[in-house]
């Protein structure tokens, strides 16, 4: 019989990636959360500020919010998030006014002393995250935030 050769072109096949198991992907995702989370809080509270405080100050930059679309994007609950809006108000970083066309609802919006602050925080959140992008490799990043962007809109 004769022995079966490949052509000189011909490369073996890569194995398929291994899938996770599930509580495999859960204990992932925990874990980078907890790293990233907890290494951009730090960075943020070096600035004296939380992460949630940068969230809603980063969500105030295009126009004023509401209570309730600030609660909705950021899935923040509405007691924590009128804590965070009082004390950035208490700063001076942010401000409330009667919406202009239903006087029931108050807009958030973002101070001139806010925008500087944030310009700070987004400095600090900005070397902090690039240094992670680094550590991962630029195209891992930037794949990781593709695909976790993805699943957050298709849950």
């Amino acid at each position: 019989m004769a022995a079966t050769t490949r052509p000189a072109t011909a490369r073996p096949t890569a194995a398929p990636p291994a899938i996770a198991p599930p509580t495999a992907v859960v204990e992932a995702l925990l874990g980078v959360h907890r790293v990233v989370v907890g290494g951009l809080g730090a960075a943020l509270a070096a600035h004296g500020a939380s992460l949630d405080q940068w969230r809603v100050l980063r969500s105030l930059t295009e126009t004023g919010c509401t209570m309730g679309e600030l609660t909705k994007a950021l899935d923040i609950p509405p007691a924590s998030l009128t804590r965070i809006v009082d004390s950035l108000a208490s700063n001076a970083l942010v401000y409330r006014r009667p919406d202009l066309s239903d006087r029931r609802l108050v807009v958030i919006h973002l101070s001139a002393n806010g925008q500087q602050r944030l310009t700070r925080l987004d400095d600090a959140a900005g070397a902090y995250l690039g240094a992670v992008r680094e550590q991962l490799g630029a195209e891992v990043f930037d794949r990781l935030g593709v695909v976790l962007d993805s699943a957050r809109r298709a849950i």
